[in-house]
């Protein structure tokens, strides 16, 4: 089969030029799986407007909660009074064990430690930490799309 597009537009692939009719097939095949492959990036694109669409909602809405509450996945500042430091944490967890107007949390940071060696040396480690902590500890960060997709892209809540 021969149609107009053909004559007027034929199709071209790399350095051999004009392709004939009876090689179309091949050449529209690579265009349909460059089609699907927009749609898969555009499907992508989607799914993370959304997550970090419904993750800002969520954060809003703690935020407004008479109490001020967080929610999974958010960043947070967390107050370590024995240490008097701040770290940057993560909530991974919300329990209502006690009820709603008494809510605890489940957070993770990482915090440097350092050890003398037996050699003298000093040496620093990264330590992740989860542990269990009250609302009064906490504070909220300013919203960071970045930092908020990368924790739920490596999160497995």
């Amino acid at each position: 089969k021969l149609g107009i597009l053909d004559v007027v537009a034929p199709w071209i692939t790399g350095n051999e030029g004009i392709v004939s009719s009876d090689d179309t097939s091949n050449t529209r095949s690579q265009e349909s799986a460059d089609e699907i492959y927009a749609r898969k990036l555009q499907a992508a694109e989607d799914r993370r407007y959304h997550l970090l669409n419904s993750q800002r909602e969520a954060e809003e809405r703690a935020k407004n909660h008479e109490k001020g509450s967080f929610v999974k996945r958010q960043r947070v500042l967390y107050h370590h009074r024995t240490e008097d430091e701040h770290y940057a944490a993560v909530v991974v967890g919300v329990h209502l064990d006690d009820g709603p107007e008494n809510p605890y949390y489940t957070i993770t940071y990482t915090k440097v430690e350092k050890h003398l060696k037996n050699n003298g040396n000093e040496e620093v480690k990264e330590v992740k930490v989860e542990k269990q902590t009250d609302p009064d500890r906490l504070t909220r960060v300013p919203w960071d799309e970045g930092k908020t997709w990368e924790i739920i892209t490596n999160s497995p809540i």
